[in-house]
């Protein structure tokens, strides 16, 4: 700065998945908006706040889907996805996969390593990088061809989360935790390491729920969590209450709960 040059530097961005309507037109508002580009903190909807309108509240165009053809589902499979919100695959990890994750995590449950404390619900977060045998699910084909069917265009992995023992959760909308843009862009893969029986923390879901409006940090006036101090206390006093008031408008859904076999998945 001194000798009265600017350094520069310039980098691509590729947009993956760049077929549907919404990605081309965000391509053109970043071209034309290069601050956009440009992100220091947290990302958060306020980001997003240049875009039109049109675009901020933009969902994902499923219609565009029909130029992949499938791989792993059948049409009836991905019909039934749309409807329900969810897709469940009996079986689709071998024995062999899942006792080599089961056998992993009593290691991990008997000496409390990578975070975990005997008798809790807490997640331990990509613990997939340090165990060999959780990785094998994590980057299985078959589950990424399962998933791009669902949406019409190459699924990717972003985060595992592992757990021993129930969350104990309300009702909620995992959205409110993770909002891709454009919505609806993500989904969580559920997959049992063991038989799960009632009464023991299992997890349950609303079909048909996925068409209800997303309950939003932005419209409610509340940041999402910070990670790192977890306080939750005014964060579940709003969005607990929200969700309860969707379900009772909504009370034609039932919900359902989950009883999978060890190699099951919910999708």
């Amino acid at each position: 700065m001194n000798s009265g040059k600017v350094a520069t530097t310039v980098s691509r961005i590729d947009v993956r998945n760049g077929s549907s309507d919404v990605s081309q037109l965000l391509r053109s508002e970043f071209r034309a908006n290069p601050d956009l580009a440009i992100i220091v903190n947290s990302l958060d909807s306020s980001y997003f706040l240049p875009l039109p309108n049109t675009l901020q509240d933009s969902n994902y165009p499923l219609r565009h889907r029909n130029k992949l053809n499938p791989r792993a589902l059948s049409p009836q499979q991905i019909s039934d996805f749309d409807s329900n919100g969810y897709i469940k695959l009996e079986g689709l990890f071998s024995k062999r996969i899942i006792e080599a994750a089961r056998n992993s995590l009593n290691k991990v449950c008997a000496t409390e390593s990578h975070g975990f404390v005997r008798g809790s619900s807490n997640r331990i977060v990509n613990l997939h990088t340090s165990l060999n045998s959780l990785n094998a699910i994590y980057s299985s084909k078959l589950i990424y061809d399962v998933v791009s069917d669902l949406f019409g265009c190459q699924a990717f992995p972003c985060q595992s989360l592992t757990f021993i023992n129930g969350s104990t959760q309300d009702a909620h909308q995992d959205t409110i935790h993770l909002t891709p843009f454009p919505r609806g862009l993500m989904c969580g893969v559920w997959v049992a390491l063991e038989d799960v029986v009632p009464g023991s923390g299992e997890l349950f879901y609303y079909p048909g729920s996925h068409l209800l409006p997303a309950v939003l940090c932005s419209s409610h006036g509340v940041p999402k969590v910070d990670s790192e101090d977890g306080d939750y206390s005014k964060f579940g006093a709003v969005f607990t209450p929200a969700i309860k008031k969707l379900l009772a408008d909504n009370a034609c859904l039932c919900p359902q709960t989950f009883l999978p076999r060890a190699g099951d998945v919910l999708i």
